[in-house]
């Protein structure tokens, strides 16, 4: 099972091991010279091994060194259900919760049928393909590689959680992979549209070949419907939130599984993600945060957003990272927000009918009917009008002439 490696320092010996899984003979001598039980990190044997794995960590930056390390994360380790698990004592200088490294090399059935799937569908696509490929900090699942560019595929089994896998594509793309899929033997991983991710049905137990494996979901289709009243979206996508307006009229891009288009099996993805007839793509909608789409809907969505989406290479081999970056909120904000105009009251001139408005709008009301005004407070009246609310009495409006409200009808 592919785990990110890390280092540990051991302090008697002044030296630092690599801890990778599975472990290597150097690490297993040390952790069993010490294992331990019931020590605490105030002894000795408890301040001998600092953990590595959080210098880099940002809620710690304040207690990081001129060397660059954070010191006093002092580790054990211990067994736990079974499984080798080697854990922090509680940081003394702050309350924050770290956590436990697992070193058990547990690698179920399922998890390495789907990496071999992967691994042909790959070959098959004429890539040259590694499984447990270590690039940096990371090691990867299945690694494939053409024309200088990494495809990488990690499975569920290493990546439960919607954190470790935007960490982990983060990571990616800092070493420059191309393009990194996470998939799933089972539906809605927690990862699902919020990371470039497959889902595959329960696998068989045979290996199937990869052109025989369908996707069920994770690819999708991008169509470009036009926003108004009966359509998919119960107001404009792209109105800032607090706008009066619903629809604005305009066509935006609405993401359908491609499940509902067409057939597209695991065989097919590593074949045409490589040559670039599939991409990713980074919409920064908050219904679909990342997915795998055609390069043709690809490159219909970044002209839509306006050079908003990072340009998509057409030449696969010039192709260094085709992931798109994110577009917040206030960059769509920017473009789309219009302030709704203010609507006029009564006896005002309305504005030219727009595309959309209503073709009769309403005419003005009435004109008043007052011709003078009460000599006390000022308030415009009907001089010896016979009713009516607005008429004057001797000079003076209703309030005035019958402040106790006994006025006749």
């Amino acid at each position: 099972m592919a785990r990110d490696p890390f280092w540990i320092t051991d302090l008697h010996r002044d030296r630092d091991i690599e801890i990778t899984v599975p472990l290597s003979e150097e690490a297993v001598d040390f952790l069993r010279e010490v294992h331990t039980r019931g020590t605490t990190s105030k002894t000795a044997e408890g301040r001998r091994v600092e953990c590595r794995a959080h210098d880099n960590d940002g809620r710690l930056a304040e207690f990081r060194d001129a060397d660059g390390r954070v010191h006093d994360i002092w580790m054990y380790v211990k067994e736990r259900n079974g499984r080798l698990l080697l854990c922090h004592y509680p940081f003394d200088r702050k309350d924050v919760r770290l956590a436990d490294h697992d070193l058990t090399d547990v690698e179920g059935p399922a998890h390495r049928l789907l990496k071999d799937i992967w691994q042909q569908a790959y070959e098959d696509g004429g890539c040259t393909v590694q499984q447990e490929r270590r690039l940096g900090n990371r090691q990867f699942d299945v690694c494939a590689e053409r024309n200088g560019n990494l495809y990488v595929v990690e499975s569920d089994h290493t990546t439960r959680s919607l954190a470790t896998a935007r960490r982990k594509w983060d990571s990616d793309r800092a070493l420059g992979v191309a393009a990194t899929l996470f998939c799933a033997d089972r539906p809605n991983p927690p990862y699902a549209n919020r990371v470039p991710h497959t889902e595959v049905n329960e696998l068989p137990i045979r290996r199937p070949h990869p052109r025989h494996l369908p996707i069920a979901r994770g690819p999708r289709v991008i169509e470009f419907l036009r926003c108004r009243a009966g359509g998919p979206w119960q107001r404009c996508p792209e109105l800032p939130k607090g706008s009066r307006a619903t629809y604005c009229g305009k066509e935006h891009p609405w993401f359908t599984p491609w499940v509902e288009r067409g057939s597209l099996t695991v065989g097919d993805v590593g074949e045409r993600l490589p040559i670039g007839d599939l991409v990713i793509v980074r919409p920064g909608r908050q219904r679909i945060e990342a997915c795998v789409v055609s390069a043709e809907d690809g490159r219909a969505l970044d002209e839509y957003l306006d050079g908003a989406i990072a340009p998509l290479h057409d030449d696969p081999a010039t192709r260094t990272n085709p992931h798109t970056r994110v577009v917040t909120a206030e960059e769509m904000a920017a473009r789309v927000a219009v302030p709704a105009p203010r609507q006029p009251s009564w006896g005002e001139d309305r504005p030219p009918a727009t595309v959309g408005a209503h073709p009769n709008p309403p005419l003005a009301g009435p004109p008043s009917r007052a011709t003078g005004q009460c000599e006390r407070c000022g308030r415009p009246g009907v001089p010896d009008a016979p009713r009516g609310a607005d008429r004057l009495i001797h000079g003076r409006c209703v309030r005035c002439a019958y402040p106790g409200g006994d006025a006749p009808d």
